[in-house]
C-alpha cells in the first residue's frame, strides 16, 4: 500500500513481483517452458482456462459497464475465452464438456465474488492480460513439444494478440495510467491483483494459500533482481 500518487502499472509491477515470480516458476505456463508437461496436461491447461477466462470475460463486461472509463482496457480484443475455445476445437475438444477441477471452482467463486466491483474485476483483469507478453515464448516451446501447427492451433490462448501483442500491451497500460483513481481505489486494484496471483498459483494445488503462506514456502527463493531483468521492457 502506497501513501504517494503514482502510476497504477507502476504500482502493480513493482507491489506484485514476488508474486508474479512465484506464480511463472509453478505448473502452468513455466511447466511448458521446462518441458515438464504433457499433452493430457497442457490439453488441461486449456479446458480449465477456458472456464475462467469465460467466468471472467462475463465479469469485464459487466465492469465496463458500469464504469464505463473501464471500457477500452475490457473491449473485445481483450476477452480471451473465444482463443480457449478455439483450441479446444483444435483438439476436438467441446467447451460444454470440460469439468471444472476443484482449483477452477475457488477461481470461479473469487471471480464471481468480485462481479460487483469493477476496480477488483480490473485487478484480476489486467494479470491475465500482462500474462500474454510472457506467453509469446511459451508458445514456441509448446509447438514444438507437442508438435502443433505454427499458424495458432493448439496455441492461440498463448498469443491473443498476435505480432500486436506488444503494441497492445502499450496501450492498455497507457489506458490503466489514464483513470482518474485515488490512491485507496488503487490500493484496491493491486490488491484484486495479487489475490489473482493467489489463483493462479494455487489452481492445481489440492487447498488454496494465501499470500502470506506462499511467501513463506517460497523464502529465500525469490530473486527480484532477476524479476526486473527479466521484465525490462525491450528498448527499441
Amino acid at each position: 500500500m502506497t501513501t504517494e500518487a503514482t502510476n497504477l502499472t507502476d504500482r502493480l509491477k513493482a507491489e506484485n513481483w514476488d508474486m508474479h515470480q512465484i506464480a511463472e516458476r509453478g505448473h502452468g505456463q513455466g511447466s511448458v517452458l521446462r518441458g515438464e508437461l504433457s499433452l493430457p496436461a497442457y490439453l488441461e491447461l486449456i479446458d480449465q482456462g477456458y472456464l475462467v477466462h469465460a467466468a471472467l470475460d462475463k465479469a469485464a463486461k459487466s465492469a465496463a459497464m458500469a464504469k464505463p472509463d473501464l471500457a477500452p482496457m475490457m473491449a473485445d480484443e481483450h476477452l480471451l475465452a473465444k482463443h480457449y475455445a478455439a483450441d479446444l476445437a483444435h483438439f476436438g475438444v467441446s467447451p460444454d464438456n470440460v469439468d471444472p477441477i476443484p482449483g477452477t471452482t475457488r477461481f470461479i467463486e473469487h471471480i464471481e465474488s468480485a462481479k460487483g466491483d469493477p476496480l477488483r474485476v480490473l485487478g484480476l483483469h489486467y494479470v491475465r492480460t500482462g500474462a500474454s507478453n510472457g506467453n509469446s515464448f511459451v508458445a514456441k516451446h509448446a509447438i514444438k513439444a507437442f508438435d502443433l501447427p505454427e499458424t495458432g492451433g493448439g496455441t492461440a490462448h498463448l498469443t491473443p494478440y498476435g505480432s500486436e501483442q506488444r503494441a497492445t500491451w502499450g496501450r492498455f497500460k497507457a489506458q490503466l495510467d489514464a483513470l482518474t483513481l485515488t490512491i485507496a481505489e488503487q490500493d484496491m486494484v493491486v490488491a484484486s491483483a495479487r489475490k489473482m496471483y493467489e489463483h493462479f498459483i494455487c489452481w492445481h494445488r489440492e487447498a488454496h494459500l494465501s499470500a502470506v503462506e506462499l511467501l513463506a514456502l517460497h523464502q529465500g527463493e525469490l530473486d527480484q533482481g532477476e524479476f526486473d531483468r527479466a521484465h525490462a521492457v525491450p528498448q527499441g
